[in-house]
């Protein structure tokens, strides 16, 4: 994923060798996942990427704007708002 990509690529050699062993191993612990997520935090990475999805939606959003208001683009809308709102 985008997150992994960016991970490894701002990750020092050290961190980098432990992220891809966790991502390699079928058997990883609930501490290695822990400390991938960590590490993803330490270097940035979900705050980058959460900025990044947010510039997306609101382009998308945004591209909303040369349709005139109908129930149509208010759903379009509103799908937008609740995929950029989800948890999962």
């Amino acid at each position: 994923t985008y997150l992994t990509i960016l991970a490894l690529e701002r990750a020092n050699q050290t961190q980098k060798k432990k992220i891809e062993s966790v991502l390699a191993d079928t058997n990883s612990t609930e501490t290695d996942v822990k400390y991938v997520l960590s590490e993803m935090e330490n270097l940035n990475v979900l705050i980058d990427i959460t900025a990044e999805v947010d510039r997306h939606y609101e382009i998308a959003l945004k591209n909303l704007d040369v349709f005139q208001q109908s129930d149509f683009k208010q759903e379009l809308e509103n799908l937008l708002t609740f995929l950029k709102n989800r948890d999962h």
